[in-house]
């Protein structure tokens, strides 16, 4: 599975620059609108990792869940099935490709 810490750290590090571009719009109004999109970034970010932890999450209760005990596993069956026997196709003999060339002259003799 994924490093979910990975994840975490990254969505704490984007909150820390949504902070930081909140700031920034204080302090260069006339940049609003491309801090305001690079906001709109972290947050689609964000909402990534978020996603992405829970899924993890959902994955490994399930996984958990599937993984047979030592009753509910099968036995192995030691009887082996024969596998019924395909029968051979008979061999068609190859045809010269070459017939004896006839010549006419042979049949009228000398």
């Amino acid at each position: 599975m994924a490093n979910i810490n990975q994840y975490k750290s990254i969505t704490e590090e984007l909150e820390g620059r949504i902070e930081l571009l909140k700031r920034a719009i204080e302090l260069d109004p006339d940049e609003t609108e491309v801090y305001l999109s690079a906001i709109e970034y972290c947050e689609a970010q964000i909402d990534a990792a978020r996603w992405v932890i829970r899924a993890n999450k959902i994955v490994s209760e399930h996984d958990k869940k599937e993984e047979p005990t030592k009753e509910d596993k099968p036995k192995k069956s030691t009887n082996k099935k024969a596998e019924p026997k395909a029968e051979p196709k008979p061999v068609e003999e190859a045809t010269p490709a070459v017939e004896e060339q006839i010549n006419i002259f042979d049949m009228f003799g000398d």
